[in-house]
């Protein structure tokens, strides 16, 4: 950049400007560079607030994801529970009758 200044001011050197009027052009370069390097930065600033955001929003929504996967497990877990000690008392039930009939038929 500073050589893009330094060849600016030599063409104007030769073509006849004034140092005063050089200086002041130079001087309105250099304001116009450090406002673009403002705008840069600020937008550089803006995206990484924007992407910490962003990835807060991610972590949340895992998080959310994961409660509710947990919650349907344990759900699942309770049911396979509840269906397993139904099956264990079905079993009971219909091992009892054969007892009966063994001991009435002796």
């Amino acid at each position: 950049m500073r050589s893009i200044l330094i060849a600016f001011a030599a063409a104007l050197l030769l073509s006849g400007c004034s140092s005063d009027d050089l200086k002041k052009q130079i001087a309105a370069k250099n304001q116009l560079i450090a406002a673009q390097e403002a705008e840069i930065k600020k937008i550089k600033d803006d995206m990484a607030a924007r992407e910490a955001d962003l990835k807060n929003q991610c972590e949340q929504r895992l998080q959310k994801a994961g409660a509710q996967n947990k919650q349907q497990v344990d759900a699942l877990n309770a049911k396979v529970a509840e269906l397993q000690k139904k099956r264990e008392a079905d079993k009971a039930q219909k091992a009892e009758p054969h007892k009966a009939k063994s001991k009435s038929s002796r």
